[in-house]
């Protein structure tokens, strides 16, 4: 999708450039990107190709429980959205 849904507050993250340098060979795919708040690219989802491993740089939790922040979605598609992926994560 193109809906922005998740949360990013992080000042920190491993760029497209060394994920693939780095993580890549080591068998893991990059999900997802996006922009920190100085506007540098960031992945912000990843599981390994072959092992039960998955990584978020966001918070799947805010849609449905952040009720302080504005800038939080709290549409029912992104709580739903969201949900869907604890839902996996606790699976």
């Amino acid at each position: 999708t193109d809906a922005s849904y998740t949360t990013n507050w992080h000042h920190y993250g491993v760029s497209p450039d060394t994920f693939e340098r780095v993580l890549q060979p080591g068998g893991f795919v990059a999900l997802s990107t996006n922009v920190d708040p100085e506007n540098l690219p960031f992945v912000s989802t990843m599981e390994h190709s072959t092992a039960p491993i998955y990584a978020v740089q966001w918070h799947p939790e805010a849609n449905a429980q952040d009720l302080e922040h504005d800038i939080v979605d709290h549409t029912i598609e992104a709580v739903y959205a969201m949900q869907y992926l604890v839902n996996f994560f606790v699976q």
